[in-house]
């Protein structure tokens, strides 16, 4: 017998015998009401502690923190979010919630501050010291002739070269950022079964290099710099869908751009 306390999500794990069972995603709501779930970004970037409060409807009052995902439990009816972030201009959304889950993602505009960071760099991605054994030598140290385009505090990062994918006219080439406060950072899209990762650039056939993830970079003697969470790999394209051969996942995966 299991009884809910509160609405909200749960897991309820059973032990019997030295048997184990697990029901995931457990949804406790009133009649009549939804989750409504969703992501802040800025150009795609996704962004942490931007506060989202609900200012209409049955549900006004409620608050929750989008890091960057964000979830309301137990709202109906149509409802406004208003979403904010220190160096962010005021978001609203408005939204009729009548089935769950219902998402509403929402994209905040930063208040510029000046600068730019067009031009052509070298782009350095090397692997964290250990992922050397899990890593083929090409997907370890990694270059690339990267052209920053800017329009605002929007940037977009495009690397040279005809060895990238591509299908139809997207080439796989092309990842986004922002620039906030003197921070440029960057948003690099992941894969799946039936698509390719933002940056998946031709190795020996039928392989090729890809990375996925985020990165902060500050300003360095030579250009700018960080550390990538995300995932170096090597991956192949079979029967319509994408598979990692190898790959290693770190916190510590050194991004550099030097301006040439």
């Amino acid at each position: 017998m299991v009884t809910a306390r509160a609405v909200g999500g749960a897991t309820i794990t059973v032990s019997f015998e030295g048997k184990t069972g697990v029901s995931a995603g457990l949804v406790v709501l009133r009649p009549g009401t939804y989750r409504l779930v969703g992501t802040a970004a800025d150009n795609g970037v996704p962004l942490s502690g931007v506060r989202v409060e609900v200012t209409s409807g049955p549900a006004a009052g409620m608050v929750t923190t989008a890091n960057p995902h964000y979830t309301f439990w137990g709202v109906s009816a149509d409802l406004e979010i208003v979403a904010t972030k220190d160096g962010y201009q005021e978001a609203r959304r408005r939204i009729m919630v009548s089935m769950d889950p219902e998402r509403l993602d929402v994209e905040l505009n930063p208040l510029f501050s000046g600068g730019s960071v067009e031009g052509a760099y070298t782009l350095t991605i090397t692997a964290a010291p250990e992922c050397s054994a899990a890593l083929p030598e090409p997907a370890r140290v990694k270059t690339f002739t990267a052209v920053l385009s800017q329009e605002g505090s929007r940037v977009t990062a495009t690397l040279e070269g005809s060895d990238f994918l591509s299908h139809g006219p997207r080439v796989y080439n092309t990842f986004r950022g922002t620039l906030a406060g003197g921070q440029l950072a960057f948003y690099i899209g992941g894969g799946n079964f039936y698509e390719w990762p933002d940056v998946s650039q031709y190795l020996a056939p039928p392989g090729f290099y890809f990375l996925e993830g985020s990165v902060t970079t500050s300003v360095s003697a030579r250009g700018r710099e960080g550390m990538l969470t995300g995932t170096l790999g090597v991956g192949e394209y079979n029967d319509f869908r994408f598979v990692v051969v190898a790959s290693c996942r770190s916190t510590r995966h050194r991004f550099e751009l030097v301006r040439q």
